[in-house]
């Protein structure tokens, strides 16, 4: 908790500062104090509403609080200005899938997949989906895909 005191000391010096906040809400999220690096984005969006990523990562701690739907609306606003952002989509994938949101999820696993970058969480994500639709079988055929992509992830061993 020494750096979350020291990035205290640093926004209570600097408190127009966007960066200051944010970095503290980082410090905050690492320790897993979800409320504080709420509130600490929030004053960082304050500042600076163009800082999309200080917006998805409160969306994250949000996520983690248990504010599921203020953590939509914050990825959706990400997603709006910035539909390119890999790490929004992806989640909007997951949340919309707790949801039971299928078609949703999967449109959102699917532009990860169509980016061509071989990683594992669009066809994770399409796994998860197929699953949840009661397509054992489909599920199969993305999960071994994603071992195939990354043999070294205890998640898919």
């Amino acid at each position: 908790m020494n750096l979350v005191r020291e990035k205290i000391e640093q926004a209570e010096a600097s408190p127009d500062s966007a960066r200051a906040h944010r970095s503290l809400a980082l410090a905050y999220s690492a320790n897993e104090a979800w409320e504080s690096a709420s509130r600490s984005f929030q004053n960082a969006l304050s500042l600076d509403p163009g800082d999309f990523e200080a917006r998805y990562e409160m969306a994250l701690s949000l996520s983690k609080q248990g504010a599921s739907e203020a953590s939509l609306e914050a990825l959706l606003e990400v997603n709006r200005e910035h539909p390119d952002y890999l790490p929004a989509r992806q989640m909007l994938g997951v949340e919309y899938l707790k949801r039971d949101r299928l078609e949703e999820a999967k449109q959102h696993f699917q532009f990860i997949e169509d980016q061509g970058l071989k990683k594992i969480y669009g066809v994770l994500g399409l796994g998860e989906v197929a699953l949840a639709e009661g397509s054992a079988e489909q599920a199969k055929e993305y999960f071994l895909q994603a071992r195939k992509r990354d043999s070294s992830n205890l998640y898919l061993a």
